[in-house]
C-alpha cells in the first residue's frame, strides 16, 4: 500500500481511519464523510456520531478522527467494523490480564 499523502491539519478531508477510543484500547474503524447536499459527519464503528453540519470542525468526532486517526484502506475498515468483535472498544487492553485467544 502506498504511503498516504501528508496530512494538512487545517484541511479536513473525507476518508477511512482507525482510532482508539481509550488509551491502550483496541483499534476501531472510523470514517469522515462529506455529502455536498447535507454536510460533514463522522462514523465510529459504523455508527454516525451526529447530524451532518456544513463545517467539518463542528461535526462531532470529525476533528478527533482527523487529528488522531490513522489512515486505512477499505479492507482494514471492514475488518475493524465486524459486529462479532469480542473485545470492548471502550476498555483498555492489558496483555497481563487478557484471556488467551486459543
Amino acid at each position: 500500500m502506498p504511503a498516504p499523502e501528508p496530512r494538512i491539519i487545517s484541511e479536513i478531508r473525507p476518508g477511512l481511519f482507525k482510532i482508539r477510543l481509550v488509551r491502550n484500547g483496541p483499534w476501531v474503524a472510523a470514517a469522515i464523510q462529506h455529502d455536498p447536499a447535507c454536510g460533514w459527519y463522522a462514523l465510529i464503528d459504523g455508527v454516525r456520531q451526529s447530524e451532518p453540519t456544513k463545517e467539518p470542525e463542528k461535526a462531532a468526532e470529525v476533528e478527533r478522527i482527523w487529528l488522531f486517526g490513522r489512515f486505512i484502506d477499505q479492507n482494514e475498515y471492514r475488518r475493524l467494523t465486524r459486529a462479532e468483535r469480542a473485545i470492548d472498544p471502550r476498555a483498555p487492553v492489558s496483555l497481563a490480564t487478557a484471556k488467551p485467544i486459543f
